[in-house]
């Protein structure tokens, strides 16, 4: 997800310091008061299907060991599904994409830190794109 967000940001920001609009969700969000209600209903449905997403995605981690025993996990999916829903509006006001970045980056408190950043970096991307690539580890029995 911040691979894809990231390639997007810097299709309408090359100098990857730009606060250009990059996102069609973001821009929707800041005009929803001159939206029809059926657009309004229709990015209400695309918020749910992305918290679905992401709950059967931190399911999936916690299940595969990638998250520790006590993750808050519905926390993570309500922290998760905010930054997916403001994502471009937060990287638009902070004028970089550094900043959300550190929203994207795991916290030692729900993930096993001791992961080297080799293996969360993904080699299909430059060294400077953000990524949130790990190794699959399996729940402790």
């Amino acid at each position: 997800m911040v691979a894809y967000n990231y390639r997007l940001y810097r299709k309408y920001n090359p100098d990857d310091k730009g606060s250009h609009p990059w996102s069609l969700i973001g821009r929707l969000r800041l005009e929803s008061d001159v939206l029809s209600e059926a657009a309004c209903r229709s990015l209400a449905s695309f918020t749910q299907t992305m918290q679905e997403v992401i709950s059967q995605a931190v399911e999936y981690a916690w299940q595969q060991g990638q998250l520790k025993v006590d993750t808050p996990r519905q926390d993570l999916v309500f922290l998760l599904t905010n930054l997916v829903d403001s994502s471009s509006v937060f990287a638009q006001d902070a004028g970089s994409f550094a900043r959300l970045e550190q929203f994207f980056t795991p916290s030692p408190a729900w993930c096993y830190p001791s992961i080297p950043l080799r293996c969360r970096r993904a080699a299909a991307l430059p060294d400077n794109a953000p990524t949130q690539a790990r190794p699959k580890a399996r729940r402790p029995r």
